[in-house]
């Protein structure tokens, strides 16, 4: 399995399967993306695809100071990060290991990583830099973002500090212990994500692009 850029050079990505690929077998996986085929593969082929990807990522950090990147596994805020990134001109890389729709904006692109444990956060981690903003509600990917000089952004609006985040890792460490020792029980189970929620992820976004 490849991908290929369906447009410009910041376009979008699409899913193609090439030389008679299928995905019944997973062989072997490749820069962290997930090549399946029956089939002999075409590593140079596929070698030049990677290349392709790793230019076009070096044409979007020189092009915008800023890329926000979105954790889009279960993320109720894909639309909305798009729409303020539009006004500032700011490039959105969807990251996930189980797919994202199509989303036809040069502005936006989506890599799909092969399915394991954080493997999505290792890819926003190995390529994320200072400024740059991560969208998510997994508190461990935010302490690395952090860590890296980013900004991290929760769904509902707050914003992840220096200040916050070891007490949010305690937290969500002490609720998975209280689960492991009762599955039965409704610890944590968290409240809906509501349209308050939203508008002060928009607000919180448009501050931050604001800021940097």
């Amino acid at each position: 399995m490849a991908w290929r850029p369906t447009g410009a050079a910041t376009g979008s990505y699409c899913r193609h399967t090439p030389f008679g690929a299928t995905d019944r077998h997973l062989t072997r996986t490749t820069d962290n993306y997930r090549y399946t085929t029956d089939k002999p593969l075409r590593w140079a082929a596929l070698r030049a695809e990677s290349s392709q990807l790793t230019s076009l990522e070096q044409q979007i950090h020189g092009a915008n100071s800023v890329t926000i990147y979105v954790d889009a596994d279960a993320c109720p805020v894909k639309a909305e990060t798009l729409k303020v990134a539009e006004r500032h001109g700011v490039n959105v890389i969807y990251v996930s290991d189980g797919g994202v729709r199509p989303m036809h904006n040069p502005l936006a692109q989506i890599v799909v990583v092969a399915q394991g444990a954080d493997a999505a956060d290792d890819w926003i981690v190995e390529r994320i830099a200072p400024g740059d903003i991560c969208v998510t509600g997994d508190i461990p990917l935010a302490d690395r973002c952090l860590k890296a000089g980013a900004t991290a952004l929760r769904h509902n609006g707050e914003v992840f500090t220096q200040a916050n985040i070891g007490n949010l890792l305690a937290t969500r460490d002490l609720m998975a212990d209280l689960r492991s020792a009762n599955p039965l029980s409704q610890v944590g189970g968290g409240r809906a994500f509501s349209k308050a929620d939203r508008s002060r992820f928009l607000e919180a976004l448009e501050r931050e692009l604001r800021r940097v």
